[in-house]
């Protein structure tokens, strides 16, 4: 689909929106988690998802074209908050800012953002068959990525986990989240 300004204004909505809850979650979270260690990670998590395995079927199914268009957007948008914010926050817990920086500019992921956005803002022609292949890797890749998670699940022992991190987190996506966008709807 070719980009339009409905689509800068989902990103943008969300940028802003991510913005805020990430600025009320390190306010209330701060309190709790004194460690500028775990700060990143502990705040950055509860602000960032995975909505690409499950997020853009469901909303097909939901919605049609249109619900992929939108949740392709919000994914877009979700890829480049977190490969620069975050990789920003995560980093800079061990980094300068400069080296922060460098950290963002090395990952591949926004590189291949900023090729796809140009991609699409110039509308250049993608041939049948090329679409065909990025389909066939778009459902190969969730194979492979549901394994990964496999491997990583299989790995985690229960007595390494911080049940109070864990908790923390599951509060902000399931109850914080969820609050702050009925007021944003309200």
């Amino acid at each position: 689909a070719p980009f339009t300004t409905e689509i800068l204004l989902t990103t943008t909505y969300f940028f802003i929106i991510t913005a805020v809850c990430l600025s009320l979650i390190y306010l209330i979270g701060a309190r709790f988690f004194p460690n500028p260690k775990h700060q990143p990670l502990l705040f950055f998590i509860g602000t960032s998802g995975n909505t690409g395995n499950i997020g853009i079927p469901l909303c097909t199914f939901l919605f049609g074209p249109i619900g992929t268009l939108v949740a392709t957007t919000i994914n877009f948008a979700t890829v480049l908050w977190s490969f620069t914010l975050g990789v920003f926050l995560f980093a800079r817990s061990d980094f300068s800012i400069q080296k922060s920086i460098q950290q963002i500019v090395k990952m591949p992921m926004i590189w291949a953002s900023i090729m796809a956005l140009f991609w699409n803002i110039m509308q250049y022609p993608v041939s049948a068959s090329m679409l065909q292949i990025l389909e066939i890797g778009a459902h190969a890749s969730i194979g492979f990525q549901l394994f990964l998670l496999g491997v990583f699940c299989a790995s985690v022992e229960l007595k390494n986990i911080s049940w109070v991190k864990q908790t923390w987190v599951a509060c902000v996506k399931l109850a914080l989240l969820p609050l702050i966008g009925v007021i944003f709807l309200l």
